[in-house]
């Protein structure tokens, strides 16, 4: 279905910024779904989009360059590509796209990887973690979204503002 399952109070605090959301990776729409059912404005959008099997949220094809199109708007990236995926410098690259159109909050939801925050690369890459700090996102909030044992996901609200 989906790389996780957000808990209903990750979902609430998510929607309670009152922000569109434009989320870049989105499968097949699951978290789009799930955001806009609490009223979220939500827009999502993956370079792959799936021929087969249920699809919960209408999902348009585009890259990380279809941030531009939505300034003013919450980013939204779930389990981006790690390293060695392809497509890995794809949460780096919303980072710095999502800033230069002067982007503030970041939702990521992914799962925590090193014994450090900086390091919680199992999802991700370096280059993100390094180019949300350069850019001067600060962590808002961490909530986990852990439902199961050995479920480390967490959601990072990431601010610059």
């Amino acid at each position: 279905i989906a790389w996780c399952i957000p808990t209903p109070t990750v979902l609430e605090y998510i929607v309670a910024q009152q922000k569109p959301i434009v989320e870049i990776g989105g499968g097949r729409g699951y978290m789009a779904r799930e955001l806009t059912r609490l009223g979220a404005i939500v827009v999502s959008y993956d370079i792959m989009l799936p021929t087969k099997g249920h699809k919960f949220f209408d999902v348009q094809k585009g890259d990380q360059s279809m941030i531009r199109k939505h300034p003013g708007s919450a980013l939204l990236l779930c389990f981006p590509p790690q390293v060695g995926h392809d497509h890995s410098e794809m949460s780096a690259e919303c980072v710095k796209i999502f800033h230069h159109i002067g982007g503030q909050d970041i939702f990521f939801m992914g799962e925590r990887g090193g014994v450090t925050k900086i390091e919680m690369a199992s999802v991700a890459t370096p280059e993100f973690w390094q180019a949300l700090a350069r850019l001067g996102y600060k962590l808002v909030k961490e909530m986990s979204m852990a439902q199961l044992p050995h479920d480390y996901s967490v959601m990072c609200h990431y601010s610059c503002k």
